[in-house]
C-alpha cells in the first residue's frame, strides 16, 4: 500500500468526545463519530510444519491455532475502528515494531472518522513465533478522503502464543514514507495552511512540516486531537487545490 504507513496501519468510533474548541480564531469544535468495521475470514486451519531427514522427522507445532489468531485480529481493527484505543493497545506486544506510533497514529485518526475494512483474511503460516494472518484491507478518513486518498492493499499480521499482535506490514512498507501519497497530500495541506490560516498552522503542524507528517501526532507537545482541527480545513485546501482531489 503505497499511501499509508499504518496499519496499520497504518493505521483506524463508540469513544464521543468533544476533540478541540476555541472561542475566537480559525479553531472550531470537533467531536467524534461512530463508525464499523467490515471483516471477512477464512479460518482453515493450517497443519504445522513437519521437517524430514534421512534420520528423523521433526514436527513444528503452531504456537497459536488459526481460528484463536484471526479472532485477535479481528478483535484489534474492531477496537480501533471503534475508537476504544485502551483496548486496541492491549491488543499489541509491547515489542511490536513503533508500538507508541501506532498507538498515537490509531488515536489521532478517531477524530478523523477512520475505518477499516478487512476480507478474505486467512492463516498462511504456523510457527514457533506465531501465526501470520494475511487480509485484504481498505482504510478511509476525512481526513486523506477529502483528497480522494484511500488506502487499500494486502496487511499481514503476526499472532503470537500470548494472542496479541506482535507486528504487522503492508505492501508500500518498503517505500520511504516521504514518497507516499499520504505524505505528499500532508506537505500540500501545511504549506497551505501556514498561508491561509497561519494561527492554525503554528498550533497543530508538526515540525519539520516538509517531511510531512500527519498532523496531531503527540510529538513534540502535540495531540491526536488536533487531527479533528486538521479535518476542519481540509475540505477548504481541497477546494482551492488543482491536484486533489485525486482520481476524480
Amino acid at each position: 500500500m503505497q499511501t499509508q504507513r499504518l496499519v496499520t496501519m497504518a493505521v483506524c468510533l463508540v469513544v464521543v468526545a468533544a476533540a478541540c474548541s476555541s472561542s475566537e480564531g480559525d479553531q472550531a469544535t470537533t467531536s467524534l463519530a461512530t463508525t464499523s468495521t467490515t471483516i471477512s475470514a477464512t479460518t482453515t486451519d493450517v497443519p504445522a510444519t513437519t521437517t524430514t531427514t534421512a534420520s528423523s522427522t521433526t514436527t513444528t507445532v503452531a504456537a497459536v491455532s488459526a481460528e484463536d489468531a484471526l479472532a485477535v485480529v479481528f478483535s484489534a481493527i474492531e477496537a480501533r475502528n471503534s475508537g476504544d484505543i485502551d483496548t486496541y493497545k492491549t491488543s499489541l506486544t509491547g515489542e511490536e515494531l513503533g508500538f507508541e506510533v501506532k498507538v498515537r497514529i490509531a488515536e489521532a485518526f478517531t477524530y478523523a472518522n477512520a475505518t477499516t475494512e478487512l476480507s478474505d483474511c486467512r492463516v498462511t503460516a504456523n510457527t514457533p513465533r506465531g501465526s501470520f494472518v494475511e487480509c485484504e484491507s481498505i482504510s478511509t478518513d476525512d481526513f486523506y478522503g477529502a483528497g480522494g486518498i484511500v488506502d487499500s492493499g494486502t496487511v499481514t499480521f503476526l499472532v503470537t502464543e500470548d494472542r496479541k499482535i506482535s507486528g504487522s506490514s503492508d505492501e508500500g512498507d518498503d517505500i520511504p514514507w516521504e514518497e507516499t501519497e499520504m505524505a505528499m497530500f500532508n506537505l500540500a495541506f501545511h504549506s497551505w495552511l501556514m498561508d491561509a490560516h497561519p494561527s492554525v498552522f503554528d498550533d497543530i503542524v508538526v515540525f519539520p512540516h516538509e517531511l510531512g507528517n500527519i498532523p496531531g501526532l503527540n510529538f513534540g507537545g502535540h495531540q491526536p486531537a488536533e487531527m479533528g482541527i486538521a479535518v476542519q480545513y481540509v475540505g477548504e485546501f481541497v477546494a482551492q487545490s488543482d491536484v486533489y482531489p485525486i482520481n476524480s
